[in-house]
């Protein structure tokens, strides 16, 4: 009995120490969840953006070659003239149809 009485400050910190390590260990596990989460969040923020970019380029390759296709200068064939429909020959032959 005596031994375990004069053994009880070393088991007091002892105690200390193990309670700290978990605290720690705890702390860190929180961290680590926290951590991951908002990897997870930046990396479906990032894939949105990507997403978006792609659209943007694809909306903006759309709108380029519809104006290729439909400016004044290309509504105009050989002799100046859009026919009835204003369609150009360079735009039909586009799309396999005979004038």
């Amino acid at each position: 009995m005596w031994n375990i009485i004069s053994n009880a400050p070393y088991l007091l910190v002892l105690a200390g120490m193990i309670g700290r390590y978990r605290a720690r260990q705890e702390r860190l596990k929180i961290h680590n969840e926290i951590k991951q989460l908002i990897t997870d969040d930046c990396q479906r923020i990032r894939d949105l953006i990507l997403e978006q970019q792609r659209q943007s380029e694809a909306a903006a390759a759309a709108c380029v070659a519809l104006d290729n296709i439909f400016n004044p200068r290309s509504m105009r064939t050989t002799t100046g003239q859009a026919n009835e429909q204003g369609w150009t020959p360079r735009f039909l032959r586009r799309f396999g149809v005979a004038m």
